[in-house]
């Protein structure tokens, strides 16, 4: 596993994301930040709603249309359009 380094944007405190800063921790490993912090809890933190089906307007390329599938089992995404995709931590 790897040490977490100081390059993630993401700051913890129970369970909520508080800031987007530089979480200086060598002693968590990405495997606990990503089981500490789902992509719900991030979508929120940025405005982000998904529709019903888990479809939102993708905020990495100009979107007219939900072309982003959420899959909060996974805490991953895809962008069907611009092929952007990845785990809660590569959404930050």
């Amino acid at each position: 596993m790897q040490i977490y380094e100081a390059n993630i944007y993401v700051c913890l405190q129970e369970n909520e994301i508080f800031c987007c800063k530089i979480f200086n921790s060598a002693n968590m490993e990405i495997q606990e930040i990503k089981s500490r912090l789902d992509i719900a809890k991030v979508l929120k933190h940025y405005g982000l709603n998904p529709d019903r089906n888990n479809m939102l307007k993708c905020p990495f390329h100009t979107d007219d249309t939900a072309s982003m599938k959420i899959y909060p089992n996974t805490d991953t995404f895809n962008c069907f359009s611009c092929g952007k995709n990845g785990d809660v931590i590569e959404f930050i």
